[in-house]
């Protein structure tokens, strides 16, 4: 839903055609500052993981380690895509995005997330699996962000952001 933005802010991917034999991506990317960073992440996101998973040769075989890993590593690797392309990169775009995805095989639903954007796993109409959003009030969230030098301000980092963890947004 587009709401009172004059623009759609937000992406989303849904891809169960790639590399990771019988595995499917999912993923939900909640813009902000513009719709920029949540269109290449929703692009470009899958790549990044897939780069960076160790998998045998042909792909076939996945575990959840890596899988785990691979999100891990997807994420900080677009982070620094995103640091090196203008107009990120010289500030002329402010825009980033949350995220919230998922890789399932038959077996395994293996989640990331970045941000405020949440996923919900239900069964029988219960939840039974929730991401955790990662907000600047947060006593651990709250730490991490002074020791890298950020500040809450009025239970929003550096008094603007209402979450505490994006891609994007320099």
């Amino acid at each position: 839903m587009q709401g009172w933005r004059r623009e759609m802010r937000d992406a989303h991917v849904c891809n169960t055609n790639f590399s990771f034999a019988n595995w499917g991506f999912f993923g939900v990317f909640d813009g902000h500052f513009g719709p920029k960073v949540a269109q290449y992440c929703s692009q470009n996101l899958l790549d990044c993981i897939v780069e960076t998973t160790e998998h045998d040769s042909d792909h076939s075989e996945l575990s959840a380690d890596a899988a785990k890993d691979g999100i891990y590593k997807g994420f900080l690797k677009i982070e620094d895509q995103l640091k090196n392309i203008p107009p990120w990169a010289n500030g002329e775009d402010r825009s980033g995005t949350t995220a919230t995805v998922v890789l399932v095989s038959p077996k395994e639903i293996i989640w990331g997330n970045c941000g405020n954007t949440r996923g919900l796993l239900c069964r029988t109409g219960k939840v039974v699996f929730a991401t955790e959003e990662h907000l600047p009030f947060d006593e651990k969230e709250k730490r991490r962000i002074e020791r890298a030098g950020g500040k809450v301000k009025r239970q929003r980092l550096n008094g603007t952001l209402g979450f505490s963890r994006a891609l994007g947004d320099f």
